[in-house]
């Protein structure tokens, strides 16, 4: 077992829901509100390193059944983006010059109720600090440039001349995000940026304060806000416990709701403070329904494709501007996943490092490294199960020792990772026995594995031995499920790196071929 704990990875989330002008206040009868319309942003899968957000497509389809189901929206006045462009945003909400953009056009004067909602990854400006939300194809170090400032879209969704605008952001504006850091060598400590206070005739509700941190909701599979103001929002909040049982769900009791029930979930689940916070009229109405009779929530399953809705029911100058965003086709893999890879050590923390492998025997106080190398960028999960059946996961790895690493996942294809880093090496403690360590890679996030990693550091952190005990097999009879792969070592080759003091050490190349996506390989060495 190593002697280090392992550090826990984390999400920001800011998400606001904005009411502008009017209360949304759909009718109490299923009537139908045919001049309401929305635009309903997820995106998940983001160009070059910038990791994925992985529920934003789930968000963006139980949001669109919301406003279809609950608000009774037309399903052809519901512009759907999944995985939108910078350019799909500008054609949509408008730019600085002019706020007449696709919203606007199909928007009814007077008529129209709007709901935006955006599900992905915000950052702040590394100059300005302002906030932005990051388009697919932005890169997340230039949001001044590429991204959408949110200070814009308040400002043009204030000038669109409908009844009523409700704005969703599920959002990280830290710079931080649950799959590593979105900008380089920044800390979400110290870069805060700065997002719109309150605007006049706007009701905002945020879901949390300053610097406080929120994750997803594994289970629910949406991020922990969005599924706590869904709840709200489908007639949670308008319980005798929070509201007044009169079917208009408003504000205040979504902030009611959620100051208990999602506050409460982020200290029981993640040990940690997050309160929402809310700007404006409390008692606007943001859903309405018969008392008594909550609309029933469906389980719903993001498509597998983008998809845009088009506006069937709007006049032909609003239609003609809407295009469709063509569906990508599914990754194939075209063939095995190669690496580079080798496991060495050290009697006691002097001498050169050697290579061991399966079967080998390593004694308590050795030190020990991995070198790997991807031929392409892929994800990379490593994890040690001790004798005892502990579960740790050496990569990725946010820190260690107390220092910061940068192991995340997509590892970069043709770079040396070493673990736990160049200058240090982990460390077997006295706990004898039989020791394995499993290597798996993969093309795309691994849900089950990140999932699973997910519940046991939250079950470690909240100091529930059974839930650690439970994941911890979990994760066992995954690795043992999955495809095995080989090392083959390659006697002709060398692998040479540096350490802190200086000293040059070589050994023996291997290489892990053939290893398919989601297929393990495990090393088994005796601890003595």
């Amino acid at each position: 077992m190593v002697g280090t704990a392992f550090h826990w990875a984390t999400r920001v989330l800011l998400v606001a829901v904005l009411a502008v002008t009017a209360s949304l206040e759909p009718a109490a009868a299923p009537s139908e509100n045919k001049h309401g319309v929305a635009v309903i942003i997820g995106n998940r899968a983001y160009a070059g390193r910038v990791p994925t957000v992985d529920y934003a497509h789930n968000d963006a389809e139980a949001i669109k059944r919301y406003v279809i189901d609950v608000l009774r929206f037309r399903p052809g006045n519901v512009i759907d983006l999944r995985d939108a462009a910078q350019a799909q945003m500008l054609s949509v909400f408008g730019n600085r010059e002019t706020h007449k953009g696709r919203l606007f056009q199909i928007v009814r004067p007077g008529k129209s109720d709007v709901v935006v909602y955006f599900s992905g990854h915000g950052v702040p400006g590394p100059t300005d600090k302002r906030g932005y939300l990051l388009p697919v194809d932005a890169d997340p170090s230039t949001p001044e440039i590429n991204g959408y400032p949110v200070d814009l879209l308040y400002d043009n969704l204030a000038k669109i001349e409908a009844r009523s605008v409700t704005v969703m952001l599920d959002a990280c504006f830290s710079g931080d995000s649950a799959r590593g850091m979105l900008i380089e060598d920044a800390s979400p400590v110290f870069i805060k940026s700065k997002l719109p206070g309150a605007v006049e005739g706007l009701t905002v509700l945020t879901a949390a304060q300053g610097d406080q941190l929120a994750s997803w909701d594994d289970d629910a599979r949406h991020g922990l806000f969005t599924e706590h103001v869904l709840r709200a929002l489908y007639g949670a909040a308008d319980t005798d416990e929070y509201g007044n049982g009169d079917g208009r769900v408003t504000a205040a009791e979504i902030k009611a709701y959620l100051d208990e029930e999602m506050t409460y979930a982020a200290r029981h689940r993640y040990n940690r403070r997050q309160e929402a916070t809310i700007l404006g009229d409390g008692a606007r109405v943001l859903a309405a329904f018969a008392p008594g009779q909550h609309p029933e929530r469906p389980s719903v399953a993001a498509p597998a494709a983008s998809a845009f809705s088009r506006p069937s029911t709007l006049d032909a100058a609003s239609e003609s501007t809407a295009q469709a965003v063509a569906p990508r086709p599914p990754e194939v893999a075209t063939k095995p996943l190669s690496f580079q890879v080798n496991y060495v050590h050290r009697a006691g923390a002097t001498g050169p490092f050697k290579p061991f492998g399966d079967g080998a025997t390593l004694h308590s106080g050795d030190q020990y490294k991995i070198l790997f190398t991807p031929s392409e960028d892929a994800w990379v999960y490593i994890f040690q199960v001790d004798s005892a059946g502990q579960v740790f996961r050496l990569f990725p790895m946010r820190a260690f020792g107390g220092v910061r690493l940068d192991n995340v996942n997509p590892a970069t294809g043709g770079k040396t990772h070493v673990l736990p880093a160049r200058d240090k090496a982990f460390q077997l403690d006295d706990q004898t026995g039989t020791e394995r360590i499993y290597f798996v890679a993969s093309r795309r996030p691994d849900r089950e594995l990140e999932g699973l990693n997910d519940k046991l550091e939250n079950a470690r952190a909240t100091r529930n031995l059974a839930g650690t005990r439970s994941t911890e097999a979990r994760l066992r009879q995954v690795f043992t499920n999955r495809g095995v792969a080989g090392i083959v070592s390659l006697q002709s080759d060398t692998v040479t790196w540096e350490d802190s003091g200086g000293t040059v050490f070589s050994v023996v190349e291997s290489r892990l071929e053939g290893l398919c996506d989601t297929c393990v390989n495990v090393i088994e060495f005796s601890h003595r």
